[in-house]
């Protein structure tokens, strides 16, 4: 697209915004005249309509037709006065793909406009990939609208998706400059957080675009926000193992915040597979801290195979000492292994921490059979000392079915 067909396809939505205070609560009609203002209620939001406190009185939602594109259900997301349609329109929006300009910028107008909607208009357009790259355009020219940070926030989307050569420069000059906040401050205002937001998200894109040879720029980053130090554990598991263990390991607090970003960032299952012999000889090892052999194990469980938890319960049978067997607990639960259920069962009854025994029970609804698990709940309702645990176990046992 050249730019000047990019102005063009923008100046309906920059115009929108500058003219957006005088008119655009629909709870309201402006007669402006120039010499005066004039400012009513709408009709169709007077008492007793649209505004009801009771939702009855709205009336069904309208309904969408099947083959809605994009453009429509963005202009009922804008339009609709009637909640039910907008949830409606937005769950239809997230598995739609854009295929062409006029629904991109249908979608980069509500983007801009209400908060609401992005994580849906965020689901739609990471269904772009590279076959689509004819769309790069409109994304590129974008990043040139310094003054309109939600903008580019938007044109990184499809630039992550798209990956066009032209936008590289960009994205390496954003992310190569310094944080001046390890996160997003609002008391800067909006703007001020979305430049921020702008900065990590160049950061991600070029930790996927250049895979290892970003590493050294996304750890000088790291020493300024520990959010980079997630991009470190989920995208460079391997070759950063030892220095997010040196990490664990220091005493110095802002290193134990860059490991705890790292440790619980979500690692690919390949990557822990390739670690495993050295997560298996931290969590083995007693003189390492117990952070460190906590976070292990955690990775740990969550790559092990069954001959891991055979192993894992053997340990914990033979531990001499506490610490040592809380350690094997913890992968154990992490693998959520069927062989885990009866030691969650123990925990879930008798651990003296209370917050500890309602989070095994939200674990182990999902692992046990309905029945086996109701049957737990009424020992819990029963039995549990803590009255936020027996209400909590009750309403589970409502939401869980029964064997007929």
């Amino acid at each position: 697209m050249k730019p000047l067909r990019l102005l063009l396809a923008l100046l309906p939505l920059l115009a929108a915004r500058a003219v957006a205070a005088e008119g655009d609560d629909p709870r309201f009609k402006v007669k402006n005249t120039g010499d005066e203002v004039e400012i009513s209620v709408s009709h169709e939001y007077a008492p007793g309509r649209l505004n009801a406190a009771d939702p009855s009185e709205r009336g069904p939602a309208p309904v969408i037709p099947a083959d809605a594109k994009i453009t429509e259900l963005v202009r009922r997301c804008k339009e609709s006065f009637h909640p039910d349609e907008k949830l409606q329109a937005l769950s239809r929006l997230a598995e739609l793909k854009p295929e062409r300009v006029d629904e991109l910028r249908a979608l980069m107008d509500l983007y801009d406009r209400d908060l609401t909607s992005r994580t849906q208009i965020e689901r739609s357009l990471a269904r772009l990939s590279p076959a689509d790259r004819r769309l790069a355009p409109f994304f590129t020219e974008i990043l040139g609208m310094e003054e309109e940070p939600s903008l580019i926030l938007f044109a990184l989307i499809g630039i992550d998706r798209l990956q066009p050569p032209e936008a590289l420069p960009f994205v390496e000059k954003t992310a190569g400059t310094p944080f001046e906040a390890p996160r997003p401050d609002m008391a800067a205002g909006p703007a001020g957080a979305q430049k921020w937001a702008i900065r990590f998200r160049c950061l991600q894109i070029l930790a996927r675009w250049k895979g290892t040879a970003a590493l050294p720029l996304i750890l000088k980053r790291a020493q300024e926000t520990p959010l980079a130090a997630a991009l470190v554990g989920r995208g460079f598991w391997e070759p950063a193992f030892d220095r997010i263990v040196r990490w664990s390991d220091s005493k110095d607090p802002a290193d134990r915040a860059l490991s705890d970003a790292a440790w619980n960032a979500d690692t690919p299952r390949e990557a822990l597979l390739r670690t495993k012999p050295a997560l298996w000889k931290l969590v083995l090892d007693p003189r390492r801290g117990p952070e460190t052999r906590h976070q292990a194990a955690i990775k740990l469980g969550i790559c092990a195979d069954e001959g891991d938890v055979d192993r894992l319960l053997k340990a914990r049978t033979d531990a001499k000492k506490e610490a040592d067997r809380l350690v094997y607990t913890t992968a154990i639960f992490a693998s959520r292994s069927p062989k885990a259920v009866p030691i969650l069962v123990e925990f879930a009854k008798t651990h003296p921490d209370p917050l500890s025994r309602a989070g095994v029970l939200e674990q182990l609804r999902e692992m046990m059979k309905p029945e086996e698990f109701r049957a737990l709940l009424r020992w819990v309702v029963a039995n549990d000392k803590d009255e936020e645990n027996r209400r909590h176990a009750r309403q589970l046992m409502r939401s869980t079915p029964s064997t007929p």
